[in-house]
């Protein structure tokens, strides 16, 4: 082979060698290279809710399940009495034992008596009580306030009150603590809480609560009359009629004529 033909086998074989590794180096687009690609990403899911992914139905452990669920597989609903997030959160007081809705925390029939809230997770203002917390407490005594849930005074009723929720008052003639005391000598009646004669006395009392019979020789309203010819001075405190006759010199009924 002349000089000429060598120097030109030689530079061929080197352009193939070249050539063909060239060949067995994997390209950008390579089948290994794709397959790595196709396991999908799993993100942490930044809230409440899964990150689905095409096909895929479970959560992964890295995973937080959507509000109301759990387990590895986000598959169990939240334990009786808590919802959310995690399930970390507790029920709060439904209405009829009922439990509230594992996803959103809401009570299905309403919040039960002396609970409000979107949760039914507060309890009523100071004060008030029952259903929706509208009901204000009844007259409970030393200022003290009721059961938020039944209404019932934690002690006794005020003066003046009876009753389950201390709200209804003494019937007529009646005042005081459990309405145990007798109104006074009232023309009408006397007040339910302390007694006093709303419309003054009957005659021949007086007082603020018409407790006192008029004294020894006064008689009549407000005891502004004088048996001063009585003797003794012992007249009836009513009508003023002389008890045990009259002084010398006076004669009738009331020893109010001279003799």
């Amino acid at each position: 082979m002349a000089g000429i033909d060598k120097f030109i086998f030689w530079i061929v074989l080197i352009f193939v060698s070249i050539s063909i590794g060239r060949g067995n180096e994997p390209t950008h687009g390579s089948s290994s290279q794709c397959d790595a690609s196709k396991d999908p990403l799993i993100p942490t899911a930044p809230d409440d809710t899964c990150e689905w992914m095409g096909d895929i139905d479970t959560c992964e452990k890295t995973q937080q399940c959507p509000k109301g669920f759990q387990g590895d597989d986000c598959d169990k609903p939240c334990e009786f009495g808590s919802w959310g997030s995690r399930c970390s959160f507790p029920c709060g007081q439904c209405k009829e034992g009922d439990v509230c809705n594992n996803v959103n925390g809401l009570c299905p029939s309403g919040c039960a008596d002396g609970w409000i809230g979107k949760y039914c997770n507060k309890v009523c203002d100071s004060g008030m009580w029952g259903s929706g917390c509208k009901t204000p407490c009844g007259h409970c005594a030393s200022s003290d306030v009721c059961d938020p849930t039944s209404g019932k005074c934690p002690g006794k009723c005020s003066n003046g009150w009876v009753g389950k929720n201390c709200n209804t008052k003494c019937i007529h003639g009646l005042w005081g603590e459990d309405c145990t005391v007798m109104c006074g000598m009232c023309k009408k009646t006397c007040s339910h809480v302390n007694g006093v004669c709303e419309g003054g006395c009957h005659r021949g009392f007086y007082g603020d609560r018409c407790q006192y019979a008029c004294e020894t020789g006064t008689y009549g309203v407000n005891c502004e009359g004088r048996c001063a010819n009585c003797r003794h001075r012992q007249c009836n405190n009513v009508l003023g009629n002389c008890i045990i006759g009259c002084n010398k010199g006076w004669t009738g009924i009331k020893c109010d004529k001279r003799s």
